[in-house]
């Protein structure tokens, strides 16, 4: 009775111990081969000291690009803030030049460097004693011959008209007259 018991137990779990073998070798990943090249020309994962610049279009990201002022009334101050964003691995020192006219002004922080990936934040505030449309520039300088110069633009009230541009009078038979309604609306103060 021993020598069936042994049997038994021992053709029982060799059923499944091979089933569960065949299970995982097919469902085993087949790794790709490894490459014969040298460790010294494989291609080494970005590191900070690898990245020169985070965006490789600017060392610089300023937001917005230009400023618009609508609808200014005298005596009253506007203001807008400007994002400027290093995007560099290292930190990089920026100048910024008024605009020259008085009406408008820029405000902001003296830091040393701007950190990689930081930005500083720029208010420009405009404010007039009389009625009309104003420009100026504001123009951000650094390193490596970078140079930005923001638009910045304050219009009086003026009528903004909407409408849609095209019309689609579909089709027409000939020697026959078609007409459409266009809409015209004044999206502005005056």
């Amino acid at each position: 009775m021993n020598s069936t018991r042994q049997t038994q137990s021992q053709a029982g779990p060799r059923r499944p111990q091979a089933k569960l073998d065949e299970l995982i070798k097919k469902g085993r990943p087949v790794l790709p081969p490894m490459s014969n090249e040298p460790a010294q020309k494989r291609e080494r994962p970005q590191t900070v000291t690898t990245i020169k610049h985070i965006s490789k279009s600017v060392p610089i990201e300023i937001i917005p690009n230009e400023i618009i002022i609508n609808d200014i009334q005298p005596n009253q101050a506007y203001e807008v803030v400007i994002l400027v964003r290093n995007l560099t691995s290292t930190g990089r020192r920026i100048r910024i030049f008024q605009p020259k006219t008085n009406k408008f002004r820029c405000d902001y922080d003296m830091q040393g460097n701007i950190a990689p990936g930081l930005c500083m934040k720029l208010l420009v505030t405009f404010e007039t004693d009389k009625l009309g449309n104003f420009h100026d520039a504001l123009e951000i300088i650094s390193e490596d011959k970078f140079n930005a110069i923001i638009p910045l633009h304050a219009y009086q009230s003026q009528s903004t008209i909407l409408f849609d541009p095209f019309v689609n009078f579909g089709f027409i038979k000939v020697q026959k007259e078609s007409t459409k309604t266009i809409t015209f609306k004044n999206n502005g103060i005056i």
